[in-house]
């Protein structure tokens, strides 16, 4: 279970320890769903997508633009040393905007929000991972249809190995297949 050191006097996440580094009062623990309804800057907290080891997928909307956006933190504590972590997170989300693939996820936008957490904005897919895919049994998908996701994987892997970045943590639950209503694949995206 992932949670969240938060200060209620001060308003930010804190990586470490029982009290607030910049108040000094107690920090509370707080879940993932804590932020459902807040903003990080223009994106409004829908509801969460996915947790990891080391972090968080939320679904959020744009204030202004209305669309949907998959909005991805790192818990802070987990990540190591606080002084490189912006910086790596950073470097991540630069790497991945790089990145002009129809089989890899856009990245929209990066900022530290409100509560002093690095996120970054990245397209939202509808559909289902692979994870999941392949729990359902498949559900009408043929032997050439999960052929043609790993094509469009191998795809997306030969694009980023060729630009120098290699994914780390390749795993069905980073794979979203996104389905049309004639159950053709239309995209499969590697989330990172």
């Amino acid at each position: 279970m992932i949670e969240f050191r938060f200060c209620e006097n001060c308003e930010k996440i804190v990586s470490r320890g029982t009290k607030c580094p910049i108040c000094g009062k107690n920090i509370e623990i707080k879940e993932p769903q804590f932020f459902i309804g807040k903003f990080f800057g223009k994106y409004k907290i829908e509801g969460i997508l996915g947790q990891g080891g080391m972090g968080v997928v939320f679904l959020a909307r744009h204030s202004i633009l209305g669309r949907f956006a998959a909005l991805k933190l790192i818990i802070p504590d987990l990540a190591g040393d606080a002084d490189t972590f912006v910086e790596r997170f950073l470097r991540e989300a630069q790497l991945l905007a790089g990145l002009k693939h129809p089989n890899i996820v856009d990245i929209y936008d990066f900022d530290i929000s409100e509560y002093g957490l690095p996120y970054y904005a990245m397209e939202y897919i509808e559909g289902a991972s692979l994870r999941d895919l392949l729990i359902s049994n498949g559900k009408n998908l043929t032997l050439a249809d999960f052929g043609n996701v790993l094509k469009m994987c191998a795809s997306a892997l030969d694009y980023s190995h060729n630009k120098g970045i290699i994914h780390r943590d390749l795993k069905p639950e980073n794979i979203i297949v996104s389905i049309s209503e004639k159950n053709l694949f239309q995209r499969y995206l590697i989330l990172e």
